[in-house]
């Protein structure tokens, strides 16, 4: 079990999604680093884990994921931005009621 910032350092089984003692359904989120702080990622984590959930009860979900490249300037002075946005939009007739964080863990590169 491995980081999935790419590090390849050994993670804790539960982060590659190992069962946790007495827990019936887990499911693990990443977020990548960003310059948005922590709460931020933490929240996109959060986000990850339960698309994951949904996923996994059999919760007809829609991803919509978009990726693109953005520059400015020219020659030298020319700078690439690069966005990714994830937008899940859950379409059920249930609810997950009482999903919480239970473990958080900053990889080896934050």
């Amino acid at each position: 079990c491995a980081f999935a910032d790419g590090s390849g350092k050994a993670a804790p089984e539960w982060v590659c999604g190992a069962p946790i003692d007495g827990v019936d359904l887990t499911a693990v989120g990443y977020a990548d680093k960003t310059a948005a702080g922590p709460n931020f990622m933490k929240q996109m984590a959060a986000t990850a884990a339960r698309v994951e959930l949904a996923q996994t009860m059999r919760i007809e979900v829609q991803n919509m994921i978009k990726q693109y490249a953005e520059t400015t300037g020219t020659g030298d002075g020319e700078t690439v931005d690069k966005v990714n946005s994830s937008v899940t939009r859950q379409i059920t007739k249930e609810t997950l009621v009482g999903s919480k964080i239970l473990r958080q863990m900053p990889t080896p590169s934050g």
